[in-house]
C-alpha cells in the first residue's frame, strides 16, 4: 500500500459552452470537473476527508466558474484541487510524499 501525504489536482478549460455556466443546466466547475479531482483523492486515500475548505467565484447566474479547495484527511494528509472555466490550464495530478514524486499530465484518462 502506497502512503501519500498530498494529492494536488488542477483542471481548467476556457469555457465557450454556455451550458457549463448555466444554473438551469446544472452548470458549475465543481460539478463539471471538480468531481474528477475529488474522486482521485478519495481513490488515493481510500477514505472520506475529515474537513473540506473551499472558495471561489460565481457568475451572475450563481454558478461557480472557479474553485480552489483543500480536503483534510487523517494522518496529516491533504488534497488540494482547483477547477476553472475562465482560462485553460495545464491540467495535472501530482502526488507528494509517496515513494516517488509522480506528475501525470492531462485528466482525460481519469
Amino acid at each position: 500500500m502506497t502512503f501519500c501525504l498530498q494529492v494536488l489536482v488542477e483542471f481548467g478549460i476556457k469555457s465557450d459552452d454556455d451550458r457549463r455556466e448555466r444554473k438551469d443546466c446544472g452548470g458549475g466547475s465543481t460539478i463539471d470537473m471538480g468531481v474528477y479531482c475529488l474522486n482521485l483523492a478519495q481513490w488515493v486515500y481510500g477514505e472520506e476527508p475529515t474537513k473540506v475548505l473551499a472558495g471561489g467565484h460565481m457568475n451572475s447566474d450563481g454558478v461557480d466558474v472557479s474553485v480552489s479547495g483543500t480536503l483534510l484527511y487523517s494522518k496529516g494528509r491533504t488534497a488540494s484541487f482547483q477547477t476553472q472555466f475562465r482560462v485553460s490550464t495545464f491540467s495535472f495530478r501530482r502526488f507528494l510524499g509517496c515513494v516517488s514524486l509522480t506528475v501525470v499530465a492531462g485528466l482525460d484518462c481519469l
